[in-house]
Formats: C-alpha cells, sequence, structure tokens
C-alpha cells in the first residue's frame, strides 16, 4: 500500500529524499510529508588465488566511508532501542545503490524513481541487482554534498534519512517498521555537471507537477542544479540461508589490531548452535548462539581477511561472511586469499562444510 511521498529538503545546492518501506510481506510505504529538520555468497574452495598482493590497505572510498558513519551513528544514537546493531555493507545493495546515482548524474535528475528505467522504484532496483527476498527496504538519495562527513551531517539532520539510517521509522509513524541488516553506498562524481536536473519530490517522474509546501517549501523543478556530487543509500532486511550476516568490528574498513569483536544477525528457529573459521578454513566448534561474540582471533598477517560464521537452528542453516583489512600488525610473513570473495552473486559451495 502506498502512502504520501517523501518530502524534498534544499538548503543552497544541496537536496535531500528519503524512501522507506514497512517489514514482513514488501510493502512499499513512503516517509510522510513535513517531517524532516532539513534537506548475496560466493564461496568455493578451488577458487580461492593466493597472491602477493598488496598487505596495506588502500584508502576507504568515499562509500566505504558513510558506511562506517552509519555504524557509529547506530552506536551513538539515543533513540529506542539504541545501540543498535552494525549494518552489513552488502554487494547487491551496493550495486543498486552505485547505479542510481550513476543514472541521476548522467541522466539529469533527482528521484527516487529511475527517469532513465521506466520509473523503477527502488524496490524494483534492489530486486533487479539480485536482492531477492527482503522483508524490509528504504533508499536515501542526496545531491550537492562533496565528503561523505556532509552527506551524513545532512541526512542525520533530517527526521526521514536518520530514521532509516537508525533503523527508528516508528519515530515518523508507529506503524512503520524498518528493521533493516544491510546497506549499500553508492557515490558518483559528475566533473561538468549542467544546472538541468530534474527534480522530482513525490517520485511520479515528472518534475513539474508540485508546488509549495510539499517539496519543502521549493518547487519541482525541470533545470536545478549543478551539483556534481550525487548520493545514494539502499537498506534491505531478507530470508533466506545468507540473510542474517556477521558483521566485524561495525563494518570497520581496517583494523591495527588481529583481536576483534563480531556482531551476528540470529537467524529464525530454535536450539541455535554457531561456529566460525577464517578464511584460510578450520571451523571452531559449535557453541550456544549469542549475538556479540569479543575476542576473535583473524588469520596472522597484514591484509584482508574474512571471517566465516555458521549458524544452525530448527529452522536450517545460515551461512555468512565479512571482511576487513588488517594493517598495522606488524606481520607481513603471510600472504592473504585475494580471491576469496565473501559476497558473490551464487550460492554457497558445498565444500563449505568441509573446512
Amino acid at each position: 500500500m502506498l502512502g504520501p511521498p517523501s518530502r524534498a529538503l534544499r538548503h543552497g545546492a544541496v537536496m535531500l529524499l528519503a524512501f522507506v518501506s514497512a517489514p514482513a510481506t514488501p510493502q512499499q510505504v513512503w516517509t510522510p510529508p513535513g517531517l524532516e529538520s532539513d534537506p548475496r555468497i560466493d564461496f568455493d574452495l578451488s577458487a580461492w588465488l593466493v597472491t602477493e598482493a598488496l598487505l596495506t590497505a588502500p584508502p576507504p572510498s568515499f562509500e566505504e566511508q558513510v558506511v562506517e558513519r552509519v555504524n557509529q551513528e547506530r552506536l551513538t544514537c539515543a533513540v529506542a532501542g539504541c545501540p543498535k546493531p552494525p549494518l552489513k555493507h552488502q554487494v547487491n545493495l551496493l550495486f543498486a545503490a552505485e547505479e542510481h546515482s550513476e543514472s541521476m548524474a548522467v541522466n539529469d535528475y533527482f528521484s527516487h524513481v529511475d527517469f532513465a528505467a521506466g520509473c523503477s522504484t527502488p524496490f524494483t532496483r534492489i530486486s533487479n541487482a539480485g536482492y531477492t527476498g527482503w522483508t524490509s527496504a528504504g533508499e536515501n538519495i542526496a545531491v550537492g554534498y562533496s565528503t561523505p562527513t556532509e552527506v551524513m551531517n545532512g541526512w542525520m539532520s533530517s527526521l526521514g534519512h536518520r530514521s532509516n539510517i537508525l533503523g527508528d521509522c516508528e519515530s515518523i509513524h508507529p506503524t512503520l517498521h524498518c528493521p533493516y541488516r544491510e546497506l549499500g553506498v553508492g557515490y558518483y562524481n559528475q566533473a561538468g555537471d549542467l544546472g538541468n536536473v530534474d527534480r522530482d519530490c513525490n517520485s511520479n517522474c515528472t518534475c513539474t507537477d508540485v508546488t509549495p509546501p510539499e517539496c519543502g517549501g521549493v518547487s519541482e523543478t525541470c533545470s536545478a542544479g549543478a551539483f556534481f556530487h550525487y548520493w545514494t543509500q539502499t537498506f534491505g532486511a531478507r530470508g533466506g540461508s545468507t540473510g542474517f550476516p556477521v558483521v566485524i568490528e561495525r563494518e570497520a574498513y581496517a583494523t591495527a589490531t588481529a583481536i576483534v569483536d563480531l556482531y551476528v544477525y540470529q537467524p529464525p528457529g530454535s536450539g541455535a548452535q554457531m561456529r566460525f573459521a577464517n578464511e584460510a578454513g578450520g571451523f571452531t566448534p559449535f557453541e550456544p548462539f549469542t549475538t556479540d561474540v569479543t575476542n576473535w582471533q583473524l588469520s596472522p598477517g597484514d591484509g584482508r581477511k574474512a571471517v566465516i560464521a555458521e549458524v544452525t537452528t530448527s529452522s536450517g542453516t545460515f551461512r555468512t561472511c565479512d571482511r576487513i583489512w588488517l594493517d598495522g600488525s606488524g606481520d607481513t610473513s603471510f600472504l592473504f586469499a585475494e580471491g576469496f570473495e565473501c559476497d558473490g552473486l551464487a550460492a554457497w559451495s558445498d565444500v563449505v562444510g568441509g573446512l
């Protein structure tokens, strides 16, 4: 059931829009207007490529910096249920977010619907990107902000966007829920952007049909911009065997110590047991499930690491993994598995049982 569109916010050469959904069956629920205050696992051991790769983490991208800031905000928040669990940076949501940011820039529009793809909604786009079986989804977009800090400050200053980031949609309306577990972030920098952006604040794929105050006091226009910087956050929660992620160090990009903390989302079913392994294999014995795992030891040596989690319940077996750079331990004697990837598009290989 669709509700009213989200309200847009504009301050100078920056703008924001938020879009949220309720959980359970995929319902599409828009953020009510007037509430903002400012604008999957390809795992195949035979395919691992152990190479002499970089042992030092490259600088984090703008997208990875936004992910870290999101999870910091969820840790230090003050709304009901805080601190909130960290969100896992998920590849299909990442693809959807990057595609939408690029599409907005290249095709000169600012909207939750894709003007260049038949006015597809965020829900259609994440499904098309392979994020299937989702039960809750949402999106934030912004333009004009030149750094991760600026765009996060803008989103956190707006109730609708902040509610998506914190999973606090009840603050918008008591019937709205957004128990997200994963997110994707997309950033696109369009040099030479022109002032011809179609601004569509009610997501109906036009730019000329709304007048104040429905768009935060600024009319829709077919000549907004130039903005140069285009941002998208996509949020989601899904079922299935890979929909309950493990997150290392609140999805930090890098760590200087091999001792890390893990957060594991609990899948459905009773009698939950869990076990873990690093990318080199060798599962720990099963133990009773707990969401917070402290003092996990990453594999030795600087480089990009992976932690694999397997949880069994009465409902089945749930497997997922996460990655982090170990950078600064001083141990460069171990070559890491560069070909290992947690978030491929295929299902887990049967060889996982042989670890």
